[in-house]
């Protein structure tokens, strides 16, 4: 390994690399499309929600009926990253549609290689969340290196669910976040540039939520009942509407392609 120190004045234009977006919402809010609409995009898709749009995707189309195939098993979704890091080609943004799907796929190929199909056995005392976590950080590393080497944007697409939230002065709550494993999803959103929730905004009437409008928005400001959130040098405002034109006007310069 060569070792070099910047000084500072070289460590203030270090380049910055492709932004990683984890993008959380409630189905059929519109992330997909959200997602389609970055440069150059290749999707692996995990489910449907990329049928019709005009996105290459992987696996690719069914030999015999052309229709857009999506990834069934945890070894597929596996060798789908690894064409996207070693093949050529000229794709700047890769799409993950969708993450959690991925991880119930991990799930699934740790309960038929570690315990034989036995679903109990998985679940029994929590132990097959050992194997299964240390198995889909090599998601996390995968994605790492395809941004690093191949100099792409990630997208990862995502849907909501609740996960702990903890108050070291009170009791613990329940906030909106992504539906996946407690620790997967803390490994995938501490690893991530940005965490975006698509949302339409709602407020409390006489004991009842009602939307404010039709206008969907992406918030990327944390909330006590809501994962969100940008890293130094990836900074968005706190609420955008859910347009990537708008996305891309905050993000001059930072993405790939």
């Amino acid at each position: 390994m060569q070792i070099k120190l910047l000084t500072e004045e070289e460590a203030a234009k270090k380049t910055l690399p492709p932004p990683q977006l984890l993008l959380v919402g409630p189905a059929k809010i519109g992330k997909s499309s959200f997602a389609a609409l970055f440069p150059k995009p290749v999707a692996i898709c995990t489910e449907a929600g990329m049928v019709g749009m005009p996105v290459p995707t992987l696996p690719g189309p069914h030999p015999e009926t052309g229709v857009d195939r999506v990834v069934e098993n945890w070894g597929d979704f596996l060798e789908c990253l690894g064409w996207v890091l070693q093949n050529k080609h000229d794709r700047k943004t890769l799409i993950v549609d969708t993450i959690d799907v991925a991880q119930r796929l991990c799930e699934q190929h740790i309960i038929d290689t570690v315990y034989h199909g036995s679903a109990d056995g998985y679940a029994a005392f929590a132990r097959g969340l050992i194997p299964m976590r240390a198995e889909f950080k090599r998601v996390i590393n995968k994605l790492a290196t395809i941004r690093d080497k191949r100099g792409m944007n990630i997208v990862l697409v995502c849907h909501a669910g609740l996960q702990k939230g903890e108050d070291t002065l009170g009791q613990d709550y329940k906030k909106l976040a992504g539906d996946l494993d407690p620790v997967c999803w803390a490994k995938i959103r501490n690893h991530c540039d940005q965490i975006g929730y698509a949302m339409v905004m709602t407020k409390v009437i006489e004991k009842k939520v009602k939307k404010m409008g039709g206008e969907r928005y992406l918030v990327f400001d944390d909330h006590p009942g809501r994962e969100a959130g940008c890293r130094k040098g990836y900074e968005m405002p706190s609420k955008i509407p859910l347009s990537f034109d708008e996305y891309k006007k905050h993000m001059e310069g930072k993405l790939s392609g």
